[in-house]
């Protein structure tokens, strides 16, 4: 079960009696850690991103909701918002924007952005907590880190090897695969499954690129020079295909298989791989 805070302090607090009822309809329904595809998240989840942002902002707002309207209006192409820039704020939240007095649909895809728009122009911890915890607790598979929107899948992957990968390529000099992998979740939320699993494993020939210091080569011709050098065994030298293969089938995948678990599959993969690399990484030679 999620941690629950209260949101005007952010303090803990144990479950109310209707979240415990909540808790068991799931527990026996058997899907209380099944996590929802980000698309298919509840109208929950949305308005409780509007009222955490509410409520945190309350306090000192300054002009950041008008730094906001400018900045996503820039990013977006759009001339207007109807009234004013909070409410475009919250109707962009949950799935709209007035302009000229007419409402129009906006994508999963621009509501995130919404946020991340505004997080990137005032860092805002308490509310990445909120939304993180309310995710969580309606079984929404994303998560925020680093001002950013991530799909995950299984929460314990998620703190095992998402979360880790991220802290080690946060390295100036890994620059290349962290901004590869972090492409690569882009793809994901974008509904381009194949592009996602094209950036994990570009990701990951970046990685060994920069290990090997070589400014070119693919992932295969790389991973049999790491394996030479002795950077990666016999076993590692069989896994990084498989991200190729994954790669190669993105397009044709077999009837059945569900494109977003696919991409999911090769971003935790290279994760991993990431991860082994970074932490056993040597030199060149030696």
């Amino acid at each position: 079960m999620a941690e629950l805070r209260n949101l005007t302090d952010r303090e803990a607090r144990p479950p109310t009696w209707a979240e415990r009822e909540s808790f068991v309809r799931l527990r026996d329904a058997g899907v209380e850690d099944v996590l929802l595809e980000p698309q298919s998240a509840p109208s929950a989840f949305w308005q409780a991103i509007v009222l955490a942002t509410d409520q945190i902002i309350s306090a000192n707002p300054g002009n950041l909701f008008q730094r906001w309207a400018t900045e996503i209006r820039w990013s977006m192409d759009w001339e207007e918002f109807t009234g004013t820039p909070r409410g475009a704020f919250r109707n962009l939240v949950q799935g709209q924007r007035s302009a000229r007095g007419t409402n129009f649909p906006v994508s999963f895809g621009i509501r995130l952005s919404a946020v991340e728009h505004l997080l990137d122009l005032a860092p805002l911890p308490e509310l990445e907590d909120a939304i993180n915890e309310k995710a969580r607790w309606l079984r929404v598979g994303l998560r925020i880190e680093n001002n950013r929107f991530l799909p995950v899948q299984a929460e314990h992957v998620h703190q095992e090897v998402v979360q880790p990968t991220l802290l080690l390529l946060a390295s100036p000099r890994l620059a290349e695969a962290d901004s590869l992998y972090r492409k690569a979740f882009a793809r994901a939320l974008g509904n381009d499954p194949a592009g996602a699993i094209t950036a994990a494993s570009s990701a990951v020939e970046a990685m060994l690129r920069i290990g090997l210091e070589k400014p070119s080569g693919t992932l295969g011709t790389l991973t049999l020079e790491a394996k030479k050098i002795g950077w990666i065994g016999p076993v590692e030298a069989e896994i990084i295909p498989k991200l190729m293969a994954l790669r190669s089938e993105s397009d044709a995948h077999s009837e059945g298989t569900n494109d977003f678990e696919r991409a999911m599959l090769a971003i935790h993969l290279a994760g991993s791989m990431l991860l082994y690399l970074g932490r056993s990484m040597v030199a060149p030679g030696k």
